[in-house]
């Protein structure tokens, strides 16, 4: 006979006093800003975004040579990340963005 006790699944247990989920929460977040910011590195973002005034969506899309949604999507992330400033339409790098 087992000593693991099956009456109640994982999501009825509870955790012990003061354990959260933050620790791993953080990891996954660490990744997924570490693969944000080697995108933008490789397509050359921050290069464009250097160009006075900035650029829109649109223009960076264009200038990367990548469709749309997925340049939406990384302005939106560099910019949650602090890597991009966003002033109306047009996104500029920010004061931490790495420099080439």
């Amino acid at each position: 006979m087992s000593d693991i006790d099956t009456s109640a699944s994982a999501a009825d247990r509870e955790a012990p006093e003061g354990l959260t989920p933050i620790p791993l929460f953080q990891i996954v977040q660490g990744g997924w800003a570490a693969s944000t910011l080697a995108a933008a590195l490789e397509v050359g973002l921050f290069d464009a975004a250097a160009r006075p005034g900035g650029l829109t969506r649109g223009e960076v899309a264009e200038q990367l040579g990548i469709e749309d949604r997925p340049a939406d999507i990384l302005l939106a992330a560099c910019t949650s990340m602090g890597l991009l400033a966003k002033d109306g339409a047009r996104y500029r790098n920010s004061p931490i963005t790495p420099r080439s």
